[in-house]
């Protein structure tokens, strides 16, 4: 009867024993299975552009850095753009349907309704955009297919949200800003509290559109002035910008860098970049006048934390998955002083990385890039925008002929789509108008022609005043 009763009972433990095996077995294999899926099934970056004419000649790099990905990772880049039909036929021959895909889609619910069915096709690693616009439909899209989006991803929209998170989280962030309605800025308000100088600028607009350095009563009334202008550009435009940050002027010498964050707040960095502002060459605005990159910035940042900075406001920001341009000064008492992050990855900002370090910034998201790189040679990109607000009647071929004549100078691309049309400073619109390209590795023939271009900068444009 013992016995009975033993085997009974060790047979019922044998039973749940192999009923849990069972279970765990199949558990294990249905995790493999999803992790062979994850690793062999095709995979896919997916960038999206807003409308305008694909040709290949505008996305050359980008389709070299897409070859790269292709060939190091299997990757393929799918581009969704809008509206337009592809025009160069070379295009299509040369890389669709091999690891360039291209779509074309009509709204966001057509794009949803693609990107789900790419989805089952494909592992996407990640989601890029061009365009400042669709900020919120590419993390829309990350949500879609259950990959975590950037936490706070407005502060990408709104410099306040921006200078909120950085003050309330880190001390050494931090920097006197306040944030008014247009109808109540108040000027000795805002010099109690900040003092001068100060710098103004929308919560919400790019490019330093807006943007005004502030010294006396004279510099805020003229600002009051122009930005009805701006406001009624920007309106027609369908964008209303009524909130201004006030913030203290951060004094000495303007940089940027470009880095991925990952889900796990993880990131690779990539080499800083000199800013130069129009204000340097005595143009009363504060466009984006040049990004340079010489091996003197190697020397430059040696003493410096750049990666702790870094650090610190990917901490403070809680920003995740997705890349970062960051600009940020070094002030006169050396510390590190962010100016505003963006979301941004693409054109000068690709190719600057690339020629100068041979960087191809989309290997970051594989968190795979070798850090123990060496500087190729100097590049600088000039963009040309006009000093003044009238229509643009043509550019000076003469001179842009003899720009093109030095030996430094490798690429001049000029809109003459804007050619009688009205251009303006960036305080109340901005409309890029060409962009004159610098490499050598010889610094001395670098800065020489790099100085010509500057020195002749007010002189690049005919301009037709009425």
């Amino acid at each position: 009867m013992k016995n009975s009763r033993y085997y009974s009972q060790l047979f019922k433990q044998i039973k749940y024993i192999c009923y849990f095996l069972k279970k765990y077995i199949i558990c294990f294999c249905e995790k493999a299975d999803v992790i062979f899926l994850f690793y062999f099934m095709k995979k896919a970056i997916i960038h999206l552009v807003q409308n305008f004419k694909l040709i290949e000649t505008f996305y050359q790099l980008e389709l070299k850095m897409f070859s790269e990905l292709n060939k190091k990772y299997w990757v393929y880049n799918i581009i969704f753009f809008k509206w337009n039909l592809i025009s160069d036929k070379n295009f299509l021959e040369k890389y669709i349907n091999n690891w360039v895909l291209v779509y074309n889609y009509y709204d966001n619910d057509d794009l949803r309704k693609k990107i789900i069915k790419i989805n089952k096709d494909y592992n996407i690693l990640h989601i890029t955009t061009t365009s400042e616009f669709l900020i919120n439909t590419k993390n829309n899209l990350l949500k879609l297919i259950w990959k975590k989006k950037s936490i706070n991803s407005k502060i990408f929209r709104d410099k306040y949200i921006q200078r909120d998170l950085l003050q309330t989280s880190n001390f050494n962030l931090w920097i006197k800003f306040l944030k008014l309605d247009i109808n109540e800025l108040d000027f000795d308000l805002i010099k109690e509290k900040i003092w001068l100088p100060f710098i103004l600028k929308p919560t919400n607009w790019v490019q330093s559109a807006g943007v005004i350095k502030i010294e006396n009563r004279e510099n805020f009334d003229d600002y009051m002035n122009h930005y009805k202008i701006f406001y009624k550009n920007c309106s027609k435009r369908g964008f209303k910008s009524d909130l201004i940050l006030a913030e203290e002027y951060i004094d000495w010498e303007l940089y940027s860098i470009d880095y991925f964050v990952s889900e796990n707040q993880d990131l690779l960095i990539s080499k800083p970049v000199k800013v130069k502002l129009a204000i340097d060459l005595w143009i009363n605005d504060y466009f984006n006048l040049s990004r340079i990159v010489t091996n003197e910035l190697e020397e430059k940042f040696k003493d410096k934390n750049l990666e702790k900075f870094v650090r610190d406001t990917i901490k403070a920001t809680w920003i995740k998955t997705t890349f970062v341009h960051h600009e940020f000064k070094i002030n006169s008492a050396w510390e590190l002083k962010t100016i505003e992050l963006n979301w941004r990855i693409w054109g000068w900002r690709l190719e600057i990385m690339n020629f100068s370090y041979w960087i191809n910034i989309y290997e970051y998201i594989f968190e795979s890039w070798n850090e123990n790189i060496n500087f190729i040679e100097n590049v600088a990109a000039v963009n040309v925008y006009s000093p003044e607000r009238w229509i643009l009647e043509w550019y000076n071929k003469e001179l842009f002929s003899e720009i093109e004549k030095r030996k430094s100078i490798y690429n001049i691309r000029i809109h003459n789509n804007c050619i009688w049309k009205e251009v303006w400073l960036t305080k109340d619109w901005f409309t890029s108008l060409a962009t004159i390209k610098i490499k050598n590795k010889n610094i001395e023939e670098f800065n020489k022609d790099l100085k010509y271009v500057e020195d002749n900068y007010k002189n690049l444009l005919i301009l037709k005043k009425d």
